[in-house]
């Protein structure tokens, strides 16, 4: 069965809202294990911050080894030959690389060759730097759209497919990140009205991202 990528990260997005958001920790702790079966670098920073800050214990096990399985998918017969939470990760699980996401036999976890592509992570992390000086430095406009757009050009995103990428994965930046937050919230509309036309992503869904970061202030 092959699986159309958007709805793929359309689940990863759900799933990481869960282990964010939901008030239930089974509810949060299948979240994470069903993160580390997708096994998407894109649930790296929602995983991190879970691991970090869940109050429930079994939550952050979950976070824990669903972060081991994306970053070593090897560890998953290891782990399978040691449960020590009752996971249930008895299939091979492969990264993501570029391509369509199929599902074969009784595999459990999702094979898939489809990931963010490296200019999609490098600027997303270039844009959280970024932002994250603007308070301190407080730069001239002109500067700092030169600026943004420097990074633009050496990390360019053109297809349809980077720019769904790069949309969610900044949205979790949002999300995990109340720095950005509450800077995007500062800026207001006018700061994605700066942002938005060189990356190439509609103000519409700018407006989208204030609406995430007024959630998390």
């Amino acid at each position: 069965m092959t699986i159309r990528q958007e709805y793929l990260l359309m689940a990863v997005d759900s799933l990481c809202k869960l282990l964010l958001e939901d008030k239930n920790p089974q509810i949060r702790a299948k979240a994470a294990e069903s993160l580390g079966k997708i096994s998407s670098e894109l649930a790296i920073p929602a995983l991190c911050q879970a691991l970090q800050q869940d109050t429930d214990i079994n939550v952050r096990f979950q976070a824990a080894d669903a972060l081991v399985l994306i970053v070593n998918p090897e560890s998953v017969k290891l782990m399978s030959e040691t449960p020590k939470y009752q996971n249930n990760f008895n299939a091979p699980i492969s990264n993501f690389n570029q391509g369509d996401v199929k599902i074969e036999g009784d595999q459990v976890g999702i094979q898939n060759n489809y990931a963010p592509t490296r200019n999609v992570i490098e600027l997303t992390n270039k844009l959280e730097q970024i932002l994250e000086t603007l308070p301190k430095n407080n730069p001239p406009q002109e500067l700092f759209i030169a600026e943004l757009e420097e990074v633009i050009q050496t990390y360019p995103i053109t297809s349809a497919e980077d720019k769904r990428l790069f949309n969610i994965q900044f949205e979790q930046s949002i999300r995990t990140k109340s720095q950005i937050a509450q800077i995007l919230l500062q800026g207001g509309i006018e700061l994605i009205k700066i942002l938005c036309p060189p990356l190439g992503i509609p103000i519409e869904m700018g407006k989208k991202w204030l609406k995430t970061a007024e959630k998390i202030k």
